[in-house]
Formats: structure tokens, C-alpha cells, sequence
């Protein structure tokens, strides 16, 4: 039930935002390819987190990044 919800707000956001991007495809290709691209990762997260998976936290990730950047 709470996956349907949130595919309904994906696709009512879908229906407000992707008719002007598709209108202009040819001069909005790439940022059609990121709209989509971020959307279905947003997507897919989201309905992870609704089902109780332990995803990884994005502040692990960038701290990680920053260690091996910057000796201590």
C-alpha cells in the first residue's frame, strides 16, 4: 500500500514536469537523460527505505571520500 503511494506522487510529479521536457527534446536531451535519471534513483530509494532496508548513509560515503583526499 505505502508503494503505491509513492509511485502515484512519482507519477503525478512525472505528469507535471515531463511533458515540457519531452516538447523539447531535441534541444533538452541531456536534461531529460538527468530529470530521468535522478527521478528513478529517488524513486528507488524511497521505496527501499518504505520497505525497511538498511540503505547506506550518504554522509559515510562523503567522509570516506574526504579521508582519502585529505591525509590526517
Amino acid at each position: 500500500m505505502r508503494v503505491a503511494g509513492i509511485l502515484a506522487v512519482f507519477g503525478l510529479l512525472t505528469l507535471l514536469d515531463l511533458p515540457q521536457l519531452i516538447k523539447h527534446r531535441k534541444q533538452k536531451k541531456k536534461e531529460l537523460y538527468a530529470y530521468s535519471t535522478i527521478m528513478a534513483g529517488a524513486l528507488l530509494l524511497w521505496i527501499l527505505e518504505t520497505l525497511d532496508y538498511e540503505l547506506w548513509s550518504p554522509n559515510r560515503v562523503i567522509t570516506d571520500i574526504v579521508r582519502l583526499l585529505v591525509p590526517q
